[in-house]
């Protein structure tokens, strides 16, 4: 049995000298910190100990349940038992065993989920399970998933279910029908500016969207465009889509009100598009909704 103590002020310092002398293969067994006692009873410091040995054979052997000699009673397969539980440090690896006993645990873990979605998803076709499954692991409702590789099974035949590309591509096709786009904003050949407003949820990229239609617009396709900003909310949110304007180099207004909206339109009469970025709503906040409303009526 080779087993040492290591002594130092710190854990890192304790943990170096266990690595210079048993190497990357050793075994942690036990730490502790040792209180130092100065005059009167004071503290001077903190020292930490580490019993460690080279690797899992320089463990004590196993000892027996029953009675030792000081007649206590050992409640435990070995003697390395009766220390702390090993501890972990990325620069020492695991010992073999351990690591076949994580890994066959989280196995099992990994089969008893399988096994309680699989029964939560009945209807599932078991070649579109491990599908089915990853939907579900990326945030897409349980039900959302399972109307997905409905739609894959109904368009593949059994043999083409066998091939993944298949169903990949197909899952794509299902995910792109879901999603309904409006087509280009299409700009009036006559009768003032068109007028279009970005509404979304919070942080799904409506201001940098904004900065990439009105670059579209001004580059490709030579069009006259204007910025109008209407979230006030958001902190630096107008001056984030003032430095696109610079960049594109358009006019930039900001509207705190419908009546300021509305003027801001106004003052932009000469423009072939104007982008009116809105604050972040959600689609169940009736009240900011109908905020949002009152603007749009203004124009």
């Amino acid at each position: 049995m080779k087993l040492k103590t290591f002594k130092a002020a710190t854990m890192a310092e304790a943990l170096a000298q266990v690595k210079r002398e048993f190497g990357r293969t050793a075994v942690i067994l036990n730490t502790r910190t040792v209180s130092k006692g100065g005059v009167l009873g004071l503290r001077t410091g903190d020292t930490i100990e580490i019993t460690a040995a080279k690797d899992m054979s320089d463990l004590p052997p196993a000892v027996p349940r029953g009675t030792l000699k000081t007649g206590r009673t050992v409640d435990a397969e070995g003697a390395a038992a009766r220390v702390s539980p090993t501890v972990a440090h990325p620069e020492i690896p695991l010992p073999a065993p351990i690591l076949t006993e994580l890994g066959e645990l989280k196995s099992l873990v990994s089969g008893l989920v399988r096994e309680t979605q699989r029964s939560r998803a009945a209807d599932v076709p078991e070649q579109l399970f491990d599908t089915y499954r990853k939907l579900v692991e990326n945030q897409v409702a349980e039900q959302m998933a399972e109307a997905l590789v409905g739609r894959v099974r109904k368009s593949l035949s059994d043999a083409r279910l066998a091939d993944p590309k298949q169903i990949q591509a197909e899952l794509v096709k299902a995910l792109e029908a879901m999603l309904p786009t409006a087509g280009p904003v299409r700009v009036a050949a006559r009768g003032g500016p068109t007028v279009v407003a970005l509404v979304g949820p919070t942080g799904v990229g409506k201001t940098t969207t904004i900065a990439k239609l009105a670059a579209n617009f001004c580059l490709r396709e030579r069009r006259r465009v204007g910025l109008v900003t209407v979230d006030t909310y958001r902190i630096a949110a107008v001056e984030q889509l003032r430095t696109y304007a610079q960049i594109i180099d358009v006019p930039l207004e900001v509207a705190n009100s419908p009546q300021q909206l509305e003027s801001a339109v106004q003052r932009m009469e000469d423009r072939d598009v104007i982008l009116v970025d809105t604050a972040g709503r959600s689609q169940r906040d009736t009240v900011k909704i109908r905020e949002l409303h009152e603007f749009f009526q203004a124009v």
